[in-house]
């Protein structure tokens, strides 16, 4: 299934679904959680994307955590849970702000408040990208599914989309990712986006950790069909994943960027001058100009050409081999251009 209609989107129709990525950055805080959605719909975003878990579902109370949290992992991210009414609350603050709002479901518990919830989309973490059963009842349900593949090779990627596709839900979006926070560039292989998507036949696009909005901008270039970023409501904030996230400033950058790299990709046809730019042609390209007095009778060589612009209505120099030699049936000034209507 290569477009997915999703509310007023369709996903894989050449424009690109971009995700906030609120994820955590709410810090167990309704108010700012509903803050975040609110400026992801006015920065552009098309929708606001968050997790949801118990952390005892979810970490091992002995879990040493990563290099970007640091300290006790389980009660930081028990810190950062909402409670189930809620998240309710925060989807219709999203819904009444007319952007779509979606999560990773971390645990039985999220997926089962989701669908309570009756969200349209879900989103599997790379995490989650080897929890085949997991993925198994999440694909039943026929929901669209945005899988992202940090961390597995193509055969993982390969069993997750068997086991989707064997529950009857072919409405799946694979996402190249580098699980890393923040990612570095050189590390993103962009154009595994190509690679997933020849294998599965499916939208791909990127979801992306990597400072700033270059790489993001490189997959929309790369017809990503969905592009998810980290966003915060300020990098000052404290908790794990502000630092690389966008501010609502640089998130309204990057809609604005991708926006222009998918009007400037075209339709790949090359024909010729369009629009405006043919009120160019006649004088950028050059025509055939005298060098000198040329006399009625003569026989043009090349000591008496040159090639100037504009091009108006004289010899163009693609025809400069058939007009050699040919006899002059009327006088050209030095300076003047060469005209079919010059020659015999």
């Amino acid at each position: 299934m290569k477009r997915i209609t999703l509310g007023k989107s369709v996903i894989g129709e050449g424009r690109a679904f971009l995700v906030a990525e609120v994820g955590i950055n709410h810090n167990g805080n309704l108010a700012l959680a509903k803050e975040a959605v609110t400026k992801a719909r006015e920065s552009g975003a098309d929708a606001a994307k968050f997790q949801i878990f118990k952390t005892e579902l979810f970490y091992s109370p002995d879990h040493e955590g990563f290099s970007q949290t640091g300290g006790d992992v389980f009660k930081l991210m028990k810190s950062l849970e909402l409670r189930e009414e809620e998240w309710k609350e925060l989807k219709a603050h999203a819904d009444s702000e007319g952007i779509l709002f979606f999560a990773s479901p971390l645990d039985p518990w999220a997926f089962a408040l989701l669908e309570e919830m009756d969200v349209e989309l879900y989103k599997v973490a790379s995490l989650d990208l080897t929890n085949l059963p997991f993925l198994k009842a999440m694909g039943a349900v026929k929901k669209p599914m945005i899988i992202s593949t940090g961390m597995a090779a193509l055969s993982e990627v390969a069993r997750a989309v068997e086991t989707v596709r064997g529950v009857g839900n072919r409405k799946i979006i694979l996402l190249q990712c580098l699980s890393l926070y923040p990612a570095p560039a050189g590390g993103i292989n962009l154009r595994a986006m190509e690679t997933l998507r020849g294998s599965f036949g499916c939208p791909v696009g990127l979801s992306d950790h990597t400072d700033g909005t270059s790489v993001a901008l490189g997959a929309a270039a790369l017809g990503a069909a969905v592009i998810e970023k980290h966003f915060t409501c300020g990098r000052d904030l404290p908790g794990p994943d502000h630092p690389f996230s966008l501010e609502p400033k640089e998130f309204s950058q990057l809609v604005k960027g991708v926006r222009e790299v998918e009007v400037a990709l075209g339709d790949g046809l090359k024909g010729g001058a369009v629009g405006r730019e043919k009120s160019v042609v006649n004088p950028a390209r050059r025509a055939l100009y005298a060098l000198r007095d040329l006399l009625p009778g003569e026989r043009l060589k090349p000591e008496d050409i040159v090639f100037k612009r504009p091009q108006r209505d004289g010899i163009p120099p693609e025809l400069y081999d058939f007009v050699l030699g040919l006899t002059l049936k009327r006088g050209v000034p030095a300076g003047s251009p060469i005209r079919k209507r010059d020659l015999l």
